[in-house]
């Protein structure tokens, strides 16, 4: 088990070995008591300024050395989001876009 502590500061990683940067926050459902999304800084290398918001249906595995997550990755108009095609709570904003859920950055 990790703590909230532990697991903000984790470097944030796609399947393919993309580096995206570091959880800086974690959003939590006060209802379930449950992370639902990952807020994470991006690495100087995407030459992004807003942050990433993870569901936490994007995440493949959850390490004390990192946070797995998987490669769909759709940029909207204030900020930069990893979503699931599957969750329709993580589609909604692409389809207010007109953006594919399947286009990638």
């Amino acid at each position: 088990m990790l703590t909230t502590k532990q697991i903000k500061k984790l470097p944030v990683i796609t399947v393919s070995g993309k580096k995206l940067g570091r959880v800086n926050e974690v959003l939590v459902d006060p209802e379930s008591q449950s992370i639902m999304q990952y807020q994470v800084t991006p690495h100087r290398l995407l030459s992004l300024d807003l942050p990433l918001l993870i569901h936490r249906s994007q995440v493949v595995s959850v390490t004390s050395e990192r946070l797995l997550v998987e490669d769909h990755v759709v940029k909207i108009k204030n900020a930069v989001h990893v979503v699931s095609p599957l969750v329709p709570s993580a589609v909604s904003p692409v389809a207010a876009t007109g953006l594919s859920p399947n286009a990638l950055l």
